[in-house]
This record gives structure tokens, C-alpha cells and sequence, in this order.
């Protein structure tokens, strides 16, 4: 007779290998208000994405001129979840044509090799990979809409 292990072993053990709904959940919250310590301590430092947006109209000194540093982490929550699907849509159209432009795929690994470090504004500066990226963009748009 096979021996049998319990429906309750199996969940933990899956569960074990990935993250919980609050586990992720967590883990968005620390890092956005993470993201909002380290700019607000190095107020020079500016970036060109929607954390940045939401930052620069946020209440100063009590004064409602914008969104609190909860609103802004609500809305961080919610511009990731809903771009989750999207961008691994893009991601897999781009990990697909690399895969089938080997020469564009090792030109794009010389690239990155060269990269001083994988902080966001080393890596903003990779042209090739922009190119890439738009690239597979335009060939297969996340929207659906061709």
C-alpha cells in the first residue's frame, strides 16, 4: 500500500517555498516606505519614476499640499499590483526574442557585464538594454492593441 502524506504537509511545504499574500504584502510596504526614508534623508537625489511624482506633492509640515506618506504607500501598493501582469507579459515577449536573437542577446550580456553596479541610475544609463526593451515593447505591446 503506497504510503500517503497528509493535504496538510503538502500545503506547508509549498507554502514554505513561496511568499504569503501578507508576507508580499509586507515586503511592498517596508520597501516603499524604505524608498521614502532614503529620500527624504537625501532630498538632492531625484529619480524619474511615479514614487517620485507622488513624493514631490506630499504634505510638508502638516500643510495638505498633497498625497501622506500612507497615500503614498496605498498608491505604490496599488501601481505595483496592477502592473504586475503587464510586465511580466513584457518581460516574457523579451526574454522570448532574446532567446531567438542570440547576437542581440550576447550583445546585451557585454553590456551588462560593463555596468559599474545594479543600482536603478547604473542601470538607466544602459542604452542597449532601453533599446531592447523598447523594442519588444513596439513588437509586442502589453495592452494587447496591435
Amino acid at each position: 500500500m503506497p504510503h500517503h502524506v497528509p493535504i496538510c504537509n503538502i500545503y506547508h511545504e509549498f507554502s514554505q517555498k513561496f511568499m504569503t499574500a501578507g508576507q508580499l504584502t509586507n515586503l511592498i510596504i517596508d520597501s516603499v516606505s524604505k524608498a521614502i526614508s532614503e529620500r527624504r534623508k537625501n532630498p538632492e537625489i531625484k529619480s524619474k519614476n511615479f514614487l517620485q511624482l507622488m513624493l514631490d506633492h506630499r504634505e510638508d509640515d502638516g500643510i495638505v499640499a498633497g498625497l501622506s506618506d500612507e497615500e503614498i504607500v496605498a498608491n505604490a501598493y496599488l501601481f505595483i499590483l496592477g502592473g504586475y501582469e503587464s510586465t511580466a507579459t513584457s518581460l516574457a515577449y523579451t526574454f522570448y526574442l532574446l532567446v531567438t536573437h542570440p547576437e542581440i542577446q550576447e550583445k546585451l550580456y557585454q553590456e551588462i557585464k560593463k555596468a559599474e553596479d545594479d543600482r536603478y541610475i547604473a542601470v538607466q544609463s544602459l542604452q542597449y538594454l532601453n533599446q531592447v526593451l523598447t523594442e519588444s515593447l513596439r513588437l509586442y505591446p502589453p495592452s494587447g492593441m496591435q
